[in-house]
């Protein structure tokens, strides 16, 4: 594929059916050409097995629907096949033998990138994805519920549990990001959140209520908090932050705030919020973190609060954990090392994520293993399409590292990485990754102790 060639033709995509591209896309999918998939002398040598409709993978459900679905969409495909269009069972059974031997060899991706079934699979590219098609379809199907279509329409994705969004203003926070009238619910009541530090100064902030957000289209889930669940009584909470420089553009990396909370009792952790934006530098992100720290600290196990694990080295968030520190928000990660025989704290007094050549792979093992497993559940949606684009990539020397597909980002996985290992550090990754997260049955949950940390106050204390 061309270098380029894939933002090329996303760029004619979106435009041409606004009259501001001079270049038409189209693309044909592979069912189409039939007398090429399956050949005839391929299907006598692997005719279609007896009870292969009933017997069919989940991968090859998923990728038959999504190629009708495709085609039965397309004006210029559906005008050839009809509206009606179904896959020959002939080139389903081809193509989950071809799924399954892609699967044997570690080629999944480069297979997808041959046979896809719409022009988004077409511009994945040909490195191996981190996760199966497995994984991916379990994590969507722990936060959503897919209402089947009445019609040959697309399915629709709908949240298990819902999703609440906030505006923050407040101190330090400055009056560009405040949300606009038009999208705040005025229904609700806004959360009012006070920090008082360890030197008495005191700190306000406001979180503004708004409307649904359409988590479709990424823009409209930025500069927003994202709350999949709010602060809960007794449990434990970690905060990753990967900064950025907030210029604006659309394809530099982005800040976000992810916020874990840890399970009990041998349990999994989850993502319960999010703040992503690419508007924000190192230091105007402080304000942000401080008060979505306060209120998730509020509730706290440990007395310390929100524990942060805020990037350092190769990030600029130096200023930004340095500010909090100042603030009185001083529960961190510690600076950790690989040594020959196990992971050890590199320098008590050295905090923050530092991150290298060693540690951000040892941060990607630990987090991805545990999104493999089950053991961590993330629960938006762009953390989880980044999820899908990342990828392995060979260096030189034969190493291989993780990173995301090109013209996609991993700002909003790295910040949860953070937030996971956290907790995590000292895990044994090599057990747990022999086994997937199993619910434990009928256990009592751990005793719940109430939050002692630095004065905070939350709605009623607003004006004490």
């Amino acid at each position: 594929m061309l270098v380029g060639f894939p933002d090329f033709f996303r760029d004619s995509k979106k435009n041409w059916p606004l009259g501001k591209s001079r270049m038409c896309p189209v693309f044909i999918p592979w069912p189409m050409a039939t007398d090429l998939y399956p050949e005839e002398a391929w299907l006598r040598k692997f005719p279609v097995p007896g009870g292969f409709e009933n017997e069919k993978l989940a991968a090859t459900r998923k990728h038959v629907a999504r190629c009708e679905s495709f085609i039965r969409n397309t004006s210029y495909l559906s005008k050839v096949v009809g509206k009606d269009y179904i896959m020959p069972i002939e080139q389903q059974w081809f193509w989950e033998f071809e799924y399954r031997q892609a699967k044997e060899r570690h080629t999944l991706q480069k297979f997808a990138a041959r046979m896809p079934a719409d022009d988004f699979e077409a511009l994945t590219g040909v490195h191996d994805s981190v996760f199966d098609i497995e994984t991916t379809e379990r994590i969507d199907t722990d936060i959503y519920e897919v209402i089947e279509s009445s019609d040959f329409g697309e399915d629709k994705k709908v949240r298990k549990a819902p999703l609440l969004a906030y505006g923050i203003t407040g101190h330090s926070i400055q009056e560009k990001f405040n949300p606009d009238p038009s999208i705040i619910d005025w229904d609700r009541e806004a959360i009012r959140i006070t920090w008082v530090s360890n030197r008495d100064e005191r700190y306000d902030w406001e979180m503004i209520p708004l409307l649904p957000v359409n988590e479709d289209v990424e823009a409209e889930t930025m500069d927003k908090l994202l709350v999949y669940e709010e602060p809960k009584e007794g449990e434990e909470y970690s905060c990753g932050i990967d900064t950025a420089h907030g210029l604006g553009k659309e394809d530099e990396d982005r800040t976000c705030i992810s916020l874990t909370k840890k399970g009990i009792n041998a349990g999994y952790d989850e993502q319960v919020a999010e703040y992503t934006s690419n508007k924000l530098s190192p230091a105007q992100t402080v304000p942000f973190a401080a008060c979505i720290a306060a209120w998730y600290g509020k509730k706290n196990k440990d007395p310390r609060g929100v524990k942060f694990a805020i990037e350092q080295t190769m990030g600029p968030g130096d200023i930004c954990q340095n500010q909090l520190k100042i603030m009185g928000f001083n529960h961190h990660i510690k600076s950790f090392r690989l040594y020959a025989k196990k992971i050890k704290d590199e320098q008590k007094n050295r905090e923050g994520f530092y991150s290298n050549s060693v540690t951000v792979p040892i941060l990607m093992d630990f987090y991805t293993e545990a999104v493999d497993g089950g053991w961590y559940k993330p629960k938006s949606k762009w953390h989880i399409e980044e999820l899908k684009t990342l990828e392995r990539h060979i260096k030189d020397g034969g190493k291989d590292r993780m990173e995301h597909r090109q013209g996609q980002h991993d700002d909003r996985v790295r910040a949860a990485a953070m937030s996971y290992v956290a907790f995590h550090t000292y895990d044994d990754l090599a057990a747990r990754s022999q086994r997937r997260y199993d619910a434990p049955q009928g256990k009592k949950s751990l005793s719940k102790g109430i939050c002692t940390a630095n004065s905070v106050t939350i709605g009623e204390g607003w004006d004490e």
